[in-house]
């Protein structure tokens, strides 16, 4: 028995189709890209590319609710009971819920993250940050509870489309009813179903355009940074001493056309402090100082990257440390060693700006006030 004949529009089968095709791989994409070190490049630039078509896939998923809204679909066939039924429609239900908060909460993760890194749609159109989330206080706890949601809803949707296509492959091999034929871009006689063809073409032609042209040359250029490195100067009974961080993450977006669109955002882990004294690195530990504890990284934000120069730039922002935040500016130049870009730069800090020993060497005796940090990557 069929009574399948009742079949989808063919709007609604592409917009089916392209977004199932999207997020799915988004969801491959995303669960490889979380497992590689933060300082991966190549994590960086999964990322942008997971923004990306994230973004295209909920401008569609919008359209297929308009759609979906504005067009009654095909009833159920009547030979289904009332409990595959209710199923179906919950199922249903369940996955425009979950495709629509994942999008949304990545959006809002993005937005309220404390790096506070563009959203750059092939790296051509700068997507913005969804308000309020962007200006919140406590950025750091809501970006991390969305993530939270975020994962936790592509691990729900992985199970509901494997129940899903697990549900459509019985209908089709077991039951013989013809069920898929419902969704099948192409028609029993085997044309294509009606409006198909053209705006799958329209949609694929519009962001394979975007690609080719954000990549072209003349647009933001994403630069990955690789390894990076963090040191310092101090002065220690007036004898100049040395210290690093052995755990830092550095990101750059850079355009150089626009430095107003590029970021540069660092953060160091405070507990992989050395200066090759034992005695100093445990005192650096410590509440007076790093307060690792408490503060387990310091970080730098951008707010402005400007142009002062060839391969030469002006880098503003706010630099936090034991969660002290100080607006600071310093410039940033691009080298090339062996034909290979790195970023060099430094700056120098008063320690008692950020509570440094305040307590314990709170003059310069023994310690000196200003420290100068610099700091060095690969960009790729």
């Amino acid at each position: 028995m069929n009574d399948t004949t009742q079949r989808y529009h063919g709007i609604a089968i592409g917009f089916h189709w392209l977004i199932a095709i999207l997020i799915i791989g988004m969801l491959a994409v995303g669960k490889y890209m979380v497992s590689l070190e933060e300082s991966d490049p190549l994590r960086f630039l999964l990322t942008q590319w997971h923004k990306s078509f994230g973004i295209v896939a909920m401008v569609l998923i919008v359209c297929r609710l308009l759609w979906r809204l504005t067009h009654r679909p095909p009833p159920l066939p009547g030979h289904l009971k009332t409990w595959e039924m209710y199923a179906a429609a919950a199922a249903h239900l369940l996955l425009y819920l979950l495709i629509i908060v994942i999008p949304v909460s990545g959006w809002i993760m993005v937005s309220a993250s404390p790096l506070e890194l563009p959203t750059v749609i092939f790296n051509y159109i700068h997507w913005p940050h969804l308000a309020p989330f962007d200006s919140l206080p406590n950025k750091d706890e809501v970006s991390s509870f969305f993530a939270e949601i975020h994962e936790f809803a592509g691990s729900a949707l992985i199970l509901l489309l494997v129940a899903h296509i697990g549900a459509a492959l019985r209908h089709q091999i077991i039951l013989h009813d013809g069920m898929m034929n419902r969704m099948s871009p192409k028609t029993p006689d085997g044309k294509w179903a009606v409006g198909i063809v053209p705006l799958t073409s329209a949609i694929v032609f519009i962001v394979v355009g975007l690609i080719g042209f954000g990549y072209s040359g003349g647009n933001s250029k994403p630069l990955g940074a690789g390894e990076s490195r963090v040191h310092f100067t101090f002065t220690v009974q007036n004898q100049e001493s040395q210290g690093s961080f052995s755990e830092s993450v550095v990101e750059l977006l850079l355009d150089r056309n626009n430095p107003a669109n590029s970021s540069l955002n660092a953060t160091v882990n405070t507990a992989t402090v050395t200066t090759g004294t034992s005695q100093i690195d445990a005192t650096l530990l410590g509440n007076d100082w790093f307060d690792v504890k408490n503060h387990p990284q310091a970080s730098f934000t951008s707010r402005e990257l400007v142009a002062v120069g060839e391969d030469r730039y002006s880098a503003s922002g706010t630099l936090r440390i034991k969660g002290i935040a100080r607006d600071l500016i310093f410039p940033m130049d691009l080298v090339y060693v062996e034909k290979e870009p790195k970023a060099t730069g430094s700056f120098t800090i008063n320690r008692l700006d950020f509570e440094l020993g305040s307590a314990s060497q709170p003059d310069e005796e023994t310690v000196g006030y200003q420290i100068e940090v610099g700091f060095e990557f690969e960009v790729k």
